[in-house]
């Protein structure tokens, strides 16, 4: 069985070029809506417009180490299906936005027109991010179709309320979140490709992410939070 790995995964989104420009489901361009809750009511995602991360991505495997800066900018209100998602672009404004909605402490991660490894345009990608009010150990699962086959990504809230160290400076209320995206494969089972631990700092955000490769073992994606300004 051929394994195809998604390129834009989740929150990590590790290509950001393989986005283009999209039309909501409701037919308009994207970035009409108004806020429905105020921007730091999602204690572990703030989604707040005109907020601005900076991050220090690091990749390793075959090639030698890279080390590149991306920046996040969180811009105006978007509506998708009556719900209100802030739109973040990332990186220069030639790269098109992502979007995030936060209900009831659940973080959803809307990317749209994605390409995989294997070139196919997946025209949407709807992923759960975290859910901070749930019990520790709690799981959630988002399925994906590429190619007629069945992309899993499974999330367990692995740690809560915990301390952790990014470029220095300590969190004091983080959240950790462990994603394995696999494929079920017929008389093996579950197959997991890739793992990305990510962890969310209490009224500021993602403030880490790592993805491993788990058929090399090798490092997709290492992105540590650098500074961030929220209004």
């Amino acid at each position: 069985m051929k394994f195809i790995l998604p390129v834009c995964i989740g929150f990590a989104l590790l290509f950001s070029s393989c986005q283009k420009e999209f039309i909501d489901e409701s037919g308009a361009t994207a970035g009409g809506g108004s806020s429905a809750t105020a921007c730091k009511d999602c204690l572990y995602f703030p989604t707040c417009n005109n907020s601005v991360y900076t991050y220090k991505d690091s990749s390793a495997g075959a090639a030698p180490t890279t080390t590149t800066t991306d920046t996040l900018r969180f811009l105006k209100d978007t509506l998708i299906n009556a719900l209100t998602f802030r739109k973040v672009r990332q990186g220069n404004s030639a790269q098109v936005p992502f979007f995030i909605n936060c209900t009831n402490g659940v973080v959803k991660n809307i990317t749209y027109n994605g390409v995989s490894v294997g070139g196919t345009t997946l025209q949407k990608v709807e992923i759960i991010v975290l859910k901070y009010n749930e019990a520790l150990n709690a799981q959630w699962t988002d399925t994906l179709n590429i190619q007629g086959q069945q992309a899993l990504y499974k999330s367990t809230l692995k740690e809560k309320n915990i301390s952790y160290t990014v470029a220095g400076r300590v969190y004091p209320d983080v959240m950790h979140v462990s994603t394995v995206l696999g494929q079920n494969v017929p008389i093996i089972g579950f197959t997991a490709l890739a793992t990305t631990e990510y962890y969310f700092a209490k009224g500021v955000g993602l403030i880490e992410s790592k993805t491993i490769n788990n058929l090399s073992g090798d490092l997709v994606l290492k992105r540590s939070l650098q500074s961030f300004f929220i209004p």
